[in-house]
């Protein structure tokens, strides 16, 4: 079953996920892709995860997990539920949770039925019935910042800021060891942001719940040789590096790249270009509010 789905509106060469490596595929023109709740048999055992239909392949296979692996059952009318709000997706088989994937790319798209192709003398054959849905609202995308200027930001701290062909450039000075930051004045509780980056050399920062008074924040690491996408905490009682990728494989070296954070509650997901680099599902107690920040770490 497909949800927040789309079509390729012409032959293209679309890149999945196998594994651990991105590979080319030819992609034909109206070819469905997205989303994609398993229905499957009870051996397979993956029922209600999550694949990515014609691009990255499994986002989050349950075949491992002992409760939600056996909620399918063969030859029975079962019961799911689907729950699609904002950027997290849950799923749900005669009552027993399978799935929770926060992904930051589809916030909409269309619903599909799919029977896949059965090389054997039977066709393969599904059913469905009682099909509902209720309308959980839209979701999309709203600038934090008008691209022009830095009106709605605040500049503190050491090196220097300024906006260059569209972008808000940062660095820091060769005589000041303070570290420049670049806080928004809006603060912001649950929210999923994004915004392109590009590391032209050393090491910074997206901050998210920061407090201005004394920077205590969840740090998203930026760096230009490892770690891109880790999670750091920042401030007095902060607890350092947390946990994150050793290495920069997400990374497009010296190219903008896309950082997603979402922070929902205790729950906190960052991808660095579609590519998940951490999950917390409960970080409790954790930070709940705070401004977002752009840093550049001072000269050293």
């Amino acid at each position: 079953m497909q949800i927040r789905s789309h079509r390729y509106d012409a032959d293209r060469e679309a890149v999945t996920f196998d594994g651990r490596e991105f590979v080319k595929r030819k992609q034909q023109a109206g070819r469905v892709y997205g989303y994609q709740v398993e229905i499957a048999n009870e051996q397979s055992g993956a029922s209600g995860g999550i694949y990515d239909e014609a691009r990255r392949g499994w986002l989050h296979n349950i075949a491992s997990d002992p409760a939600a692996s056996k909620a399918f059952k063969d030859n029975e009318w079962n019961r799911y539920k689907v729950e699609a709000l904002g950027d997290t997706m849950r799923v749900w088989i005669n009552g027993v949770p399978c799935a929770v994937l926060t992904d930051p790319i589809d916030l909409s798209g269309f619903i599909a039925l799919q029977v896949h192709q059965y090389k054997g003398e039977r066709p393969a054959q599904v059913r469905w019935r009682n099909i509902r849905i209720q309308d959980l609202g839209r979701h999309a995308w709203k600038p934090v910042w008008d691209g022009k200027s830095l009106g709605g930001w605040k500049h503190q701290g050491g090196g220097e800021v300024e906006i260059v062909d569209g972008a808000i450039r940062m660095q820091s000075k060769g005589d000041d060891p303070r570290i420049a930051m670049l806080l928004s004045e809006q603060s912001f509780k649950d929210l999923t942001v994004r915004l392109q980056v590009k590391m032209v050399k050393g090491n910074s920062g997206f901050f998210v719940r920061t407090d201005p008074a004394n920077l205590a924040a969840y740090e998203v690491e930026i760096d230009e040789s490892k770690g891109t996408g880790g999670f750091w905490e920042t401030g007095p009682n902060g607890r350092k590096w947390v946990i994150g990728p050793e290495d920069n494989n997400a990374v497009k070296k010296g190219e903008w790249n896309q950082v997603t954070a979402s922070l929902h509650g205790h729950r906190i997901v960052f991808h660095v270009n579609d590519t998940k680099t951490l999950e917390l599902p409960d970080d409790t107690p954790g930070r709940m509010e705070g401004v977002l920040g752009l840093q550049a770490h001072g000269s050293r």
